[in-house]
């Protein structure tokens, strides 16, 4: 799919003296593993993959490290958005529960008031 994105661009044409770009030329390669850790490498932060690809060892502990790593990370940031939504939770409920207090509170207020005096059970 980048291969077809690129081509289409036209950026896989090379120049005049056949001198090509070597970012382009991952993304047109005929080799498929090539072009995915091309893409790959663009998701995770475009990392210079010169220096991993010495070694096809490199490329796997490379990708291994970073899809741990994000795994990892995408853990602590669903913990923190699941305590703030506990947190928050938390503190609706005691809103609702005062606000219910004071309505209550209201009421009875209000039955006072307007019961005779000489009645002192407001039921």
């Amino acid at each position: 799919a980048a291969r077809t994105v690129v081509a289409v661009r036209g950026d896989c044409q090379y120049n005049v003296d056949g001198v090509g770009n070597p970012i382009t030329d991952e993304f047109c390669s005929d080799n498929l593993f090539d072009v995915i850790i091309r893409m790959y490498s663009v998701l995770v932060g475009d990392v210079a993959l010169e220096y991993f690809q010495s070694s096809d060892t490199m490329v796997a502990v490379f990708i291994l490290f970073s899809f741990f790593s994000i795994t990892i990370l995408l853990n602590i940031l669903i913990a923190i958005i699941i305590d703030s939504y506990e947190g928050s939770k938390q503190r609706s409920r005691e809103i609702f529960y005062r606000a219910r207090i004071e309505y209550a509170a209201h009421l009875v207020a209000r039955k006072q008031f307007l019961t005779p005096k000489g009645n002192p059970d407001f039921h």
